[in-house]
């Protein structure tokens, strides 16, 4: 077996918007279980261990949506600097310019 060529993009593993998504359905559930705690028929000092529990779990889905958030922002500035980078285009090399003014496209060889 012969590999004629690899590519990648990137140093970090490509961060899905189903996987935020995924977080966000999760912190909408503690939310609302958090909510719940209050009306439970427990008592008190039950209600306070269940509130602190809940409030660490929510603030630790929180930072992982902050973190996949922020992978997703460098992985796409990392992807437009390398857009950027990338070599002149065909019509460069063969002397034509473009440019758009005002609605029309001149074009100039």
């Amino acid at each position: 077996m012969t590999i004629s060529s690899v590519s990648g993009s990137g140093t970090y593993p490509s961060v899905s918007s189903s996987e935020i998504a995924k977080l966000e359905k999760q912190l909408a559930k503690l939310l609302k279980e958090l909510g719940e705690v209050a009306f439970s028929d427990a008592d008190e000092k039950t209600k306070q261990l269940k509130t602190q529990q809940l409030q660490q779990e929510i603030q630790l889905v929180q930072n992982q949506i902050i973190q996949k958030k922020n992978q997703a922002a460098t992985e796409e500035n990392a992807k437009r600097m390398q857009d950027n980078n990338e070599p002149e285009s065909d019509s460069r090399k063969l002397g034509i310019n473009v440019a758009q003014k005002e609605g029309s496209i001149d074009i100039s060889i």
